[in-house]
């Protein structure tokens, strides 16, 4: 029994040491693997943050780049605008280069003469404008610029607390530059469609992992939505900038907050500040609870193994995915993108083209890359300006105070590129050590600056040519105005001398009315233009006897064809429906014009024959066809295409008889058009002319009852015994119209202004004027003020008493004026006599229902 319990206490000892040693054992593979497995935990969170952090990284610089591309898209437009408003620098363009400058929305535009002083400033803001001016003048560009034209200059400056855009440019005129400059400071968040935010969401994948990045002042994008727009001095991160302590592990910084404990790890980019915290409850995991579970199970653990391995690999490609949507986002906005070394002679490219691969392929210098690229690329006129733009050997010294240098080529493919050079870094005496170079397709932009400058040249031709023809119109003008005049005051220096003379009087009177009538066509000519392109004239709907019409304009025509010596036949009128309705002042200045021109553009000895005819009837409308033929000089076929534009004439030699003024024909061809019919003609130079006028009017049914009670209406007019109050400060136009109104027996007290007229109708008793005549423009007080102050009157008859405006003035806008101050009527200058009779009459018929 001793024996065997002594094997039985071997063996216990045995079997006691043995499972010490694996007890022993196992707590040592257990400590090892719960050691190992944190000290893996740990390393992996590290490598994740650092990952994670140089993502943050790489995406901040991504985002730099993208603004740093706005900027540059910005600056191109700049660049384009000071070429189009370089073209407007002369002094005859001054008034052109302000409206574009405010078209482009500009701030201001300072013209530089070759000393650099200045010449123009167009202040459109005057804010900044000199401290602009300074900045620009104590740089060496606008030197520069002056000794290569074809350089321009942009970039964007803060003064002020305000972003300026300006570009530089030589002037075309002279010697000198162009400065534009534009503020886009309300501007500045538009611009940036993509946010930090933007470029930065969903770069955490853990959930335990927090991420915070801030601009020094305020936190602009976290993991933590409620971190999101916090100030520093709000944000945890402040406890860590204020103790940066450090863990045990010196790989981490700690951080405190709400009783959690947080390690991680912090970088920065330029103006940015990165940081990202992992919570030290999940770095080890609950390894005593699975102990047993980890010892036993050795396949499990190398399977987290691999699955481990797999989201690293997960996590790569992930990154990768988002390296490449921020990469086509920035090739969206670029064609070519490359990095160059300007000290090191290297380059890397970032985005190209497939042309631009194959021909730089292989170069590993950057200035024999740049000398390929101008060679095989670039058009011959366009290379050695690339060339001295991309010189690396003295790229630093022009870029040291700048940081961008623009120009734009053509390929010899035929589109058009934009390059730009733009520093990204720079070392401690501020020389740029690495330089981006851009390249982007702007032939859309250029073909439309070159449309764009092609109608301003169309546009000036244009101009030239209308100016031209105005000029030509007011010397022709000046002659017609200027013939009759030195006529009628002849005439009148005869008649004088010649008292006695009744016959020699009396020629002299014919041909004053003769001369005066060449003058009132010749300013109603004008004026008839002047209101058909204002919009100011409209057809109407008049009834009228056309054979009246053509009877009129052919009397008066007739007198100066018998004048000058020509035959004038009228055919008989083939009208079946002559009573119409529609505009008879319009369809007989129509008439008159031509036959008139017939009449003036003929030979002593010729021919002028009309007619009109009814072409057909409807019962309703009815068209007329009327045709004016002459034996006259004719049109040469050049003439003819410009005989309806206004201000033309074929024949501008002197002339000593009243001729036309070139404004007749636009009159004709305005006027029918108003009326919806054509007029058109066949002309031979030395033979004659035909013109053909096609009305389309409408029957008047019952003009015969109208026209019995109008002439009824007009046989009871008279002004006999009228009181007329007359104000007219022209004595000669005073004892005119006193003159005929007194023949016509009625009683007339002139007024020499509108005070006088005033204080005259306020001095009177009540009713003892019946109507008054109103001159407008006239001393001490204009016509509408003498209107307004009667109405004003405390009396009974200032309300009531007829007032006739008499006014040279007879544009829609004069009638208004003078309805608006109270008067009744308007007649315009020269007086119709005849008309003004009826008016009053008409009037008188009123005042005396209302007196009785």
């Amino acid at each position: 029994m001793t024996k065997q319990k002594r094997a039985k206490n071997s063996l216990g000892k045995k079997q006691k040491y043995l499972f010490t040693g694996f007890f022993m054992g196992g707590i040592f593979f257990l400590v090892l693997s719960i050691g190992l497995a944190a000290r893996n935990k740990k390393n992996s969170i590290e490598a994740e943050i650092t990952s994670t952090l140089s993502l943050v990284k790489s995406t901040c610089q991504k985002y730099a780049d993208y603004k740093m591309g706005i900027t540059t898209k910005d600056l191109q437009t700049m660049i384009n605008k000071v070429n189009v408003l370089k073209d407007y620098t002369g002094s005859e363009k001054r008034q052109e280069l302000l409206e574009l400058a405010q078209d482009q929305y500009l701030s201001g535009v300072i013209l530089l003469d070759k000393e650099l002083q200045v010449s123009e400033n167009v202040k459109l803001d005057r804010k900044d404008n000199d401290a602009i001016l300074n900045l620009i003048l104590e740089d060496t560009q606008a030197e520069e610029i002056l000794n290569f034209s074809k350089k321009i200059f942009a970039d964007r400056v803060e003064i002020n607390g305000k972003i300026y855009e300006y570009a530089i440019s030589a002037r075309e005129d002279e010697a000198g530059i162009i400065i534009i400059y534009c503020d886009t400071t309300e501007f500045r968040d538009d611009k940036y469609e993509i946010s930090p935010s933007n470029f930065l969401n969903n770069l955490v994948q853990s959930k335990n992992e927090v991420l915070v990045v801030t601009d020094g002042e305020k936190v602009i994008s976290s993991s933590s939505k409620r971190l999101n727009g916090l100030l520093i001095s709000e944000c945890p991160v402040s406890n860590v900038l204020k103790s940066d302590k450090q863990s045990e592990n010196i790989n981490f910084i700690e951080l405190k907050n709400e009783g959690k404990i947080w390690l991680g790890k912090k970088d920065s980019y330029r103006n940015y500040y990165l940081y990202v915290f992992y919570r030290t409850q999940k770095i080890y995991p609950e390894y005593f609870w699975h102990a047993g579970i980890a010892v036993g199970v050795y396949l499990i653990f190398c399977l987290l193994i691999l699955i481990f391995l797999q989201k690293q690999k997960e996590e790569k490609m992930n990154q990768m995915k988002k390296e490449l949507q921020l990469l086509q986002s920035v090739s969206s906005i670029y064609d070519v993108n490359l990095i160059l070394y300007p000290q090191k002679n290297t380059w890397i490219p970032i985005l190209e083209t497939k042309r631009l691969e194959k021909t730089i392929k292989g170069i590993k210098d950057a200035d024999e890359m740049l000398q390929q690229v101008g060679k095989l690329l670039m058009t011959e006129s366009a290379r050695e300006e690339f060339w001295r733009l991309t010189d690396l050997k003295s790229l630093s010294g022009r870029m040291k105070k700048r940081n961008f240098l623009g120009y734009t080529f053509e390929a010899v493919t035929g589109k058009w590129y934009q390059t730009l050079l733009i520093s990204k870094k720079r070392n401690d005496e501020n020389e740029v050590t690495e330089v981006m170079l851009l390249m982007r397709n702007v032939s859309e932009q250029k073909q439309k600056e070159m449309d764009y400058q092609e109608k301003l040249r169309i546009a000036a031709e244009k101009a030239a040519t209308a100016d031209a023809s105005k000029t030509d119109f007011l010397c022709r003008m000046s002659h017609d105005i200027r013939t009759p005049i030195n006529g009628i005051r002849g005439m009148t220096e005869i008649g004088l001398e010649n008292l006695e003379d009744t016959s020699r009087i009396k020629d002299c009177f014919v041909k004053i009315r003769t001369a005066s009538d060449f003058l009132l066509e010749l300013v109603n000519n004008v004026l008839d233009m002047s209101k058909i392109e204002a919009g100011e004239t409209k057809g109407k709907n008049e009834p009228f006897d056309l054979r009246e019409i053509l009877k009129n304009a052919a009397t008066i025509v007739s007198l100066q064809a018998e004048a000058a010596a020509i035959d004038f036949r009228q055919k008989p009128v083939e009208i079946e429906h002559s009573h119409l309705l529609g505009s008879p002042l319009n369809i007989q200045r129509v008439f008159q014009n031509l036959m008139s021109n017939a009449v003036k553009y003929n030979r002593q000895g010729g021919l002028v024959e009309v007619s009109c005819q009814e072409l057909e009837s409807d019962g309703e409308n009815v068209r007329i066809l009327f045709i004016c033929r002459d034996t006259g000089i004719g049109m040469s076929k050049e003439f003819q295409k410009h005989a309806f534009e206004i201000f033309t004439q074929e024949h501008k030699t002197a002339r000593t008889t009243y001729s036309g003024s070139g404004v007749g024909l636009s009159v004709v061809k305005k006027t029918v058009e108003l009326l919806g019919g054509k007029v058109d003609f066949v002309s031979e130079e030395g033979k004659g002319t035909v013109f053909t006028v096609e009305l389309t009017l409408k029957i008047d049914k019952t003009y015969e009852d109208e026209k019995k009670e109008v002439q009824k209406r007009e046989e009871e007019i008279s002004i006999s015994g009228l009181n007329i109050l007359v104000a007219e400060d022209n004595e000669l136009n005073l004892e005119i119209e006193t003159y005929i109104l007194e023949e016509q027996g009625a009683v007339v007290t002139p007024a020499k202004d509108g005070k006088e007229a005033v204080d005259i109708f306020e001095a009177s008793e009540l009713n003892a004027f019946d109507i008054i005549l109103m001159d407008i423009m006239m001393p001490r007080m204009n016509g509408y003020e003498a209107a307004e102050a009667i109405r004003k009157m405390d009396r009974k008859d200032a309300g009531e008493i007829p007032i006739f405006a008499v006014s040279a003035n007879a544009f829609s806008d004069d009638i208004a004026a003078s309805k608006k101050s109270g008067m009744n009527e308007h007649l315009s200058k020269p007086i119709d006599f005849d008309e003004m009779m009826k008016r009053i009459g008409e009037y008188r018929k009123k005042v005396e229902r209302n007196r009785s």
